[in-house]
């Protein structure tokens, strides 16, 4: 098919009323065809015209989703700041459809195929409700150790894994019956989610009463994303793991990335981390709790531990030994916590600490040991 058949342009408000459209019953276009019309849009680079025309299927039938569909929608949406669309079309779904399961996230080994994910979730955490154990909600800053926490959290307690939000980049939005299903209890979510008044307003709504927040220097981390965007641009070619907007990473281009994220990224973590801080000051209806990246790699058990009391589990937790997480699947790289000061300039240097002495309350800097 010749491309100026099918390609276009629309605007963000043109497609929200589309997609409104499409989730009211008022059209029906044919979501098959225009699922394959997606796909050659993402083959083609056209990443815009691809998220757009993935929503309008997901919005017209989710049921011609497959997992890798939703998987690449998903990823098409965060690199484009499409939040606010794709809330609407999960919420709709999620309300209306028993069998909706997007929001089920199989990290735990025993999650089934897609046809019973939803089913299995639910019967699993009506298991650990019986067995009196709330949910936990591990709030991480990207690259900061989340999966390390994740599989200590599933080894200790056996809690079933979902989503109450899109995982994207430190900027997604709560989709409230998600985290209203999260807070029934006996489940475990990983987020990313900024501490914006909306995001703290549909948790406390949903019922979320407690938040573990767990940080990491920023300098570090974005240095740590940088060799982490490497390794996946290494392996693979897949839109799922290179970001549309972004040039292939790769070592010969990192310290123009590491600048441009001293500009973008650094800022945005600083301003995650004193969001969270001063939210546990100010949000009667949430208990915040914070740790650290860096007292996780010096004493992982007292860090688990930590959050283990925070949220009023049995004590099940022997020594936790970080080695066993050092996977691939964990996303380890290299637990290194210094590695910033060699990666940057003195220049380089003192702007990241201006950026966040102007962020992150000064008596958390001095706590965690991230002044100067």
């Amino acid at each position: 098919m010749p491309s100026s058949q099918f390609e276009f342009e629309i605007d963000s408000q043109e497609l929200s009323s589309i997609v409104t459209a499409a989730l009211n019953g008022e059209i029906r276009p044919d979501a098959n065809y225009l699922k394959q019309l997606a796909l050659i849009s993402q083959h083609k680079k056209n990443y815009s015209q691809a998220a757009a025309l993935f929503s309008i299927v997901l919005a017209t039938d989710p049921s011609v989703m497959t997992e890798l569909d939703y998987a690449i929608w998903h990823r098409l949406i965060v690199a484009q700041n499409g939040y606010d669309l794709a809330v609407q079309i999960l919420e709709h779904w999620h309300r209306r459809n028993p069998d909706f399961h997007w929001n089920i996230w199989p990290r735990h080994p025993d999650t089934p195929p897609a046809d019973r994910k939803r089913d299995w979730f639910e019967e699993k955490q009506d298991e650990k409700i019986a067995e009196g154990l709330p949910s936990i909600f591990l709030n991480t800053m990207h690259k900061s150790g989340s999966m390390t926490l994740v599989s200590a959290f599933i080894d200790m307690f056996d809690l079933p894994t979902c989503r109450i939000s899109l995982d994207g980049a430190m900027i997604d939005k709560v989709v409230p019956s998600w985290a209203e299903h999260f807070a029934r209890g006996g489940a475990l979510t990983q987020e990313h989610l900024p501490a914006s008044n909306e995001n703290l307003d549909r948790l406390e709504d949903a019922g979320v009463t407690k938040i573990a927040v767990h940080v990491r220097r920023p300098e570090q981390a974005i240095v740590s994303k940088a060799f982490h965007a490497e390794k996946q641009a290494a392996e693979t070619e897949n839109i799922l793991f290179i970001n549309a907007a972004a040039e292939r990473a790769s070592p010969e281009n990192r310290q123009e990335r590491l600048e441009r994220d001293l500009e973008i990224d650094l800022p945005l973590r600083a301003s995650w981390v004193g969001d969270w801080i001063r939210a546990r000051e100010e949000r009667d209806g949430l208990e915040i709790h914070i740790s650290t990246y860096e007292n996780l790699v010096e004493d992982p058990t007292l860090t688990i531990a930590e959050i283990v009391r925070f949220y009023g589990l049995p004590m099940r937790l022997n020594m936790i030994d970080l080695d066993q997480y050092k996977t691939e699947r964990n996303h380890f790289r290299s637990g290194k916590t210094e590695e910033w000061r060699e990666s940057f300039t003195t220049e380089q240097l003192k702007r990241a600490q201006d950026i966040l002495h102007e962020r992150i309350p000064a008596n958390f800097l001095e706590a965690a040991g991230w002044a100067a």
